[in-house]
C-alpha cells in the first residue's frame, strides 16, 4: 500500500519489498542490504531484543550508528483456523496434537519466537507443516486450502481468507533504520507519504490494522551496532 502511494507522489523513489522475518530483517539492516527493517513481537520490543537477533554486523558506513523505531502499526497474532473450526482448534494449548498440522514458520521470526514461548523447547511434539509460510498471508493461505489444520497469523491475514481467528498477542509492528537517514531524501519522502492523512485513512481501512501513532519516531537508547548486547 505504502509503495503504491510513494509512486503516487511521482517522487524519484522506488520502494521494494523484501520479503523477511523480524530477525532477517534486522541482520538484513545491519548488512547494508535494507534500508528499514520491519519488525515486530517482543523479542523486537527493545534494542537489546535487536542486538540479540544480529549475529554479524557486515559493511555499514558508519558501525556506531544510533538507530529510530517509527511506528507503522498494531495489530493482532492469533491462530487461524478454517470457518467454523471443523478440527475443533481450541489455541495454542492444542499444538501437541498428533491429529493437527500447524504452519510452519522460518526461525528468527516474531511468530516463531510466540511458539518457541509456549513450547518452552518442545518444539519437536508439534506436527508441522513441511514448507514454512514466507508471511502472514501465505500462512493464512495455507489453512485456506487444507494444507494445515491451524496456526498463527494476523487478523488482517485471516480475514483475507475468511479464516476464524482466536487473538493471542497485540503486537506493534515498527520500523527500524538509522537515525542518519532521516536525513536521505529517498527516506524523507517515505516518511513524508507515511505521514499523510489521506494514508493513514486508507490503512485505518484495513481489517485489524490500527495506525494511532502512524510515523511516531522513538530513538532507541544506546549504539546499535557496539555489541555490548
Amino acid at each position: 500500500l505504502l509503495r503504491d502511494w510513494v509512486r503516487e507522489t511521482g517522487a524519484p523513489v522506488r520502494v521494494l519489498e523484501v520479503p523477511m522475518g523480524s530477525g532477517e530483517a534486522v541482520r538484513g539492516l545491519a548488512e547494508g542490504i535494507v534500508h528499514v527493517a520491519g519488525v515486530h513481537g517482543r523479542r523486537f520490543a527493545s534494542m537489546a531484543g535487536v542486538r540479540e537477533n544480529v549475529r554479524r554486523l557486515g559493511d555499514m558506513t558508519d558501525p556506531g550508528a544510533r538507530l529510530v523505531r517509527v511506528h507503522f502499526a498494531r495489530w493482532e497474532i492469533g491462530v487461524a483456523v478454517r470457518s467454523g473450526n471443523p478440527r475443533g482448534v481450541r489455541g495454542l494449548e492444542d499444538l501437541g496434537r498428533q491429529d493437527l498440522r500447524w504452519v510452519r514458520r522460518p526461525a528468527n521470526t516474531a511468530i516463531a519466537s510466540v511458539y518457541e514461548a509456549v513450547l518452552e523447547g518442545g518444539i519437536d511434539r508439534v506436527r508441522w507443516t513441511p514448507v514454512a509460510a514466507a508471511d502472514h498471508l501465505q500462512a493464512a493461505e495455507m489453512i485456506a486450502v487444507g494444507l494445515a489444520d491451524a496456526g498463527l497469523t494476523t487478523a488482517f491475514a485471516a480475514h483475507q481468507h475468511e479464516l476464524d481467528f482466536q487473538p493471542v498477542e497485540d503486537h506493534r509492528f515498527d520500523w527500524i533504520l538509522p537515525i542518519r537517514r532521516l536525513s536521505d531524501p529517498a527516506v524523507a519522502n517515505l516518511m513524508d507519504t507515511l505521514r499523510t492523512g489521506a494514508f493513514r485513512r486508507q490503512l485505518e481501512t484495513l481489517w485489524g490494522y490500527d495506525a494511532a501513532g502512524l510515523g511516531d519516531i522513538m530513538e532507541v537508547e544506546g549504539s546499535a551496532w557496539d555489541g555490548d548486547g
